[in-house]
C-alpha cells in the first residue's frame, strides 16, 4: 500500500485524510498538536511541528518511512516543509521552489507580471522607512491594502487610507509575515 505523509491533522484535514484512506493510501499524519482532531483517522501519527522539515526528515530516516509524497490540506502553514520532505526524498508532489513561490505574494505577483497577467501596484518592504519610501517615490499610493507578503487567513491584511491607519496597523501585518515582509 502506498503512503501519503500529510503535515497538519487538524479538524480542517480530517476530510482529506479521510479522502486518502478511500483512495487506499495509508496515511501518515504530523501536527503540532498531539491531540490533533485528525489523528485518529491516520494509520501512524507523529507529534511535531509541521513546519520543522528537519525534524520530520529525521523521522521519516529514523523509522525507515517509504511514502509517495508530502502534502496538506487547508492549510498553508507547512507548504515549505513539504517542498524541502519531497525534494529531499525525491518524492511526487510540490517541490521546495514551487512551495516558496506559493508562499509568497510578492513573488507570485512578480510572476504573473511578467506572464503579462493584469497585477495590481505591489512592493514588499521589510521595515516601517521601506514603506514610507515607496510612498514618497509614490510606487505605492493611499489607499493600499497592507498584507504579510507569506501568511494566509486574511491574517495581517488591511486597508491603509492614511497616515494614521498606516500607524495603528503597520507593525501588526509585519508581526503576522513569516518572513518579516509585508
Amino acid at each position: 500500500m502506498d503512503t501519503i505523509l500529510v503535515l497538519g491533522a487538524g479538524t480542517y484535514q480530517i476530510e482529506g485524510i479521510k479522502k486518502l484512506k478511500e483512495m487506499g493510501y495509508s496515511v501518515i499524519g504530523f501536527d503540532g498538536d498531539e491531540h490533533a482532531a485528525g489523528r485518529s483517522y491516520c494509520d501512524t501519527f507523529y507529534h511535531l511541528d509541521i513546519k520543522q522539515a528537519d525534524a520530520i526528515i529525521d523521522v521519516i530516516k529514523r523509522d525507515n518511512i517509504k511514502a509517495l509524497a508530502a502534502t496538506c490540506f487547508a492549510t498553508e502553514r507547512p507548504i515549505k516543509a513539504i517542498g524541502e520532505i519531497n525534494n529531499h526524498f525525491y518524492l511526487k508532489g510540490l517541490s521546495l521552489e514551487l512551495a516558496e513561490l506559493g508562499r509568497s505574494k510578492f513573488e507570485q505577483r512578480k510572476v504573473q507580471e511578467q506572464a503579462g497577467l493584469p497585477t495590481p501596484k505591489y512592493a514588499k518592504v521589510k521595515t516601517y522607512e521601506d514603506l514610507l519610501t515607496c510612498l514618497a517615490n509614490k510606487s505605492i499610493q493611499y489607499p493600499f491594502i497592507l498584507k504579510p507578503t507569506d501568511n494566509s487567513g486574511s491574517r495581517g491584511v488591511c486597508l491603509i487610507r492614511n497616515q494614521e491607519e498606516l500607524e495603528q496597523n503597520y507593525a501588526n501585518s509585519l508581526e503576522e509575515s513569516v518572513f518579516d515582509h509585508a
